[in-house]
């Protein structure tokens, strides 16, 4: 139990105030619970029996220990996962990167200001970019070394093994952070919530209120389009004025905002925030300006509230009719022209289009494969274990996965599946009829093809060398030499024998089982009997 006792601030932070009663208590790093790890998050969401030793320790209440971490803004401004990971909104320590240029920022004012300086908990969102008292831009590392103030040092002991530092002293040059010369005055008009706390309810017009936690997760995904490659380009081809604010996020090479240096958080933010002035028109205008459709919203769907998606994304999603054959070749060839891969995927991005009929039936997927196809297939199959090797096991092993997917094939299986079979399971299905079917011609090929393999396959496998045995288990297919994972090899054979074909067929074993099946349910062989 802790002789000293020291209460914490209005708005402090667990982390730091478990430092000031580490340091008040003679530890120069705050000590931890029973099986507690110091490589995590302490602002999070501490464990059940971490909050009962800090309240035992410290002699306060649990709920005034949960109080100071960030999950007390779940379900009103944030909105943890099921494993209490971060989340949006939240700033990373990144205690595994010490080489980044910024880190969590603070205000120098508050902290020479303050009676026993301690780090605020809004500090860790970067829905914080300006101090709300002194009207100051937030800084986000120390200005002589660069180091991430507290609490990203926090998880690097070493950096106060032999000193006891406060909290407003950088632990790698001793800087005093209290001493850093401010950034200006800031519009205080640029944080996205509104009112003095970010926990309260949003107005985005005289008619309209909602809930903190609904209007953050809307400009997360307004913020996400100035993040993202397809719509970046959009919004630089449309919004000059918006091209300098782009070439900093490019360069940042951020995946979200939560990972941008502040001074660029407070840009992107301000921007998001501004497209919510007049709502919804404000956004809408921009949206058609840019070109911004419902298809950029795809990722987020889940998390979108209900009022975004009533009067912003019902209204940009659009329903495309009219793409005819002639569009869809011109799109083919201008990218065969630029050199770039002609696919259903990359003439929709060409149109502009999610979806069409015509696009799926000219440029879509194929499941199915023709007769003509398969036989392409079992020739190359044929040649391949024809052709002479030097070394005994490459032959094995094509002779193998050979067997393998024609045996996929004829009995509807997958290559994973049927590589387990069993000896007695492939004898099963070697003697089991086939019924009639519109590719019996096919079939017998394939069957009569597979009969001859199969009996090769056996006298290779009789007469493995010393230095490989069976397996234990009774297995019909083995591993050699060079090819441990025999369904991961007939793959790679099935993928070179199909490289010619139509590049919209599936390179799966699948589309030729379903060639040969008369009906879903009327099947030959079977890998489940």
């Amino acid at each position: 139990m802790f002789l000293a006792r020291p209460k914490a601030e209005q708005g402090e932070s667990l982390s730091s105030w478990r430092q000031r009663c580490g340091l008040a208590n003679g530890f120069s790093i705050f000590p931890l619970a029973p099986r507690e790890q110091r490589r995590i998050d302490v602002d999070l969401a501490p464990q059940a029996f971490v909050v009962d030793w800090l309240s035992a320790q410290n002699g306060v209440t649990a709920s005034a220990v949960e109080e100071l971490t960030l999950k007390r803004l779940d379900d009103r401004v944030l909105l943890f996962g099921p494993n209490c990971l971060a989340p949006r909104w939240v700033l990373p320590i990144h205690y595994t990167q010490r080489d980044r240029p910024f880190g969590l920022p603070f205000c120098p004012i508050c902290l020479a200001h303050d009676e026993q300086p301690y780090f605020r908990l809004r500090w860790r969102m970067c829905l914080s970019s300006i101090c709300r008292i002194h009207a100051i831009q937030l800084v986000d590392s120390c200005e002589k070394c660069g180091h991430p103030a507290w609490p990203a040092s926090s998880v690097i002991p070493l950096l106060f093994e032999e000193k006891c530092l406060p909290l407003y002293i950088c632990p790698v040059c001793e800087c005093d952070l209290r001493k850093t010369p401010n950034k200006g005055a800031a519009d205080q008009d640029a944080p996205l919530m509104s009112g003095t706390n970010f926990e309260e309810d949003v107005n985005l017009s005289v008619s309209i209120t909602v809930p903190a936690k609904e209007y953050a997760a809307a400009a997360w995904a307004v913020t996400q389009l100035f993040v993202r490659t397809r719509s970046r380009s959009r919004i630089r081809e449309n919004a000059a004025d918006l091209a300098a604010l782009l070439d900093r996020i490019e360069e940042s090479r951020a995946r979200s905002i939560e990972y941008m240096p502040i001074a660029l958080r407070h840009d992107l933010g301000r921007t998001a925030h501004a497209l919510f002035l007049r709502w919804p028109d404000t956004l809408l205008e921009f949206y058609a300006r840019c070109d911004i459709s419902a298809e950029h919203f795809s990722t987020d769907r889940t998390d979108l509230p209900s009022w975004f998606e009533e009067a912003i994304r019902k209204r940009i999603r659009r329903q495309v009719r009219g793409i005819t054959g002639e569009e869809i070749e011109a799109a083919r060839s201008q990218l065969a022209a630029r050199g770039m891969p002609v696919n259903r995927a990359a003439v929709a991005k060409y149109l502009r289009i999610a979806g069409s009929n015509v696009l799926d039936a000219t440029l879509g997927r194929r499941s199915r494969a023709t007769n003509q196809e398969f036989l392409a297939v079992m020739q190359r199959i044929e040649a391949s274990v024809s052709c002479r090797v030097g070394r005994r096991s490459t032959a094995e092993v094509k002779i193998r996965d050979a067997v393998v997917l024609l045996l996929a094939t004829l009995g509807g299986g997958s290559l994973m599946s049927t590589t387990a079979l069993s000896n007695s399971q492939v004898e099963v299905l070697m003697q089991s009829p086939r019924k009639p079917s519109s590719s019996d011609g096919v079939a017998a090929a394939a069957r009569h093809l597979l009969d001859s393999l199969v009996q090769t396959y056996i006298a290779m496998r009789g007469s493995l060398g010393r230095k490989r045995s069976l397996p234990a288990e009774d297995k019909f297919f083995v591993s050699f030499r060079g090819a441990s994972a025999p369904a991961r090899s007939a793959q790679n054979l099935l993928r070179h024998c199909m490289c010619d074909l139509d590049p919209r067929l599936a390179r799966s074993v699948s589309v030729f089982s379903k060639l040969l099946e008369e009906s879903p349910d009327d099947r030959s062989l079977s890998g489940d009997e």
